[in-house]
């Protein structure tokens, strides 16, 4: 069994744009990334309040891999595709 592995993706909408983005990442990309192997779950969060977070949506994917960087590397390499 390989290593279980958590990455914490923080992003933004480009202003004016959240709907659209926020369709294309619940209906789209999300299921994009589950296709990778490796990547077997994710939750995303929209971040409340006044705090310090660097953007205002969190994806957690859980990740089980020996290599995490090169899933890493796998996942990138679809980008755009």
């Amino acid at each position: 069994m390989a290593a279980r592995h958590i990455s914490m993706v923080f992003s933004a909408p480009t202003p004016g744009r959240e709907d659209d983005y926020n369709r294309w990442y619940d209906e789209q990309h999300l299921g994009d990334v589950l296709k990778v192997p490796g990547f077997v779950a994710v939750q995303r969060f929209q971040v409340v309040g006044d705090n310090a977070m660097p953007a205002p949506y969190l994806a957690i994917y859980e990740v089980e891999t020996e290599d995490p960087e090169g899933i890493r590397a796998r996942l990138e390499a679809r980008a755009g595709s």
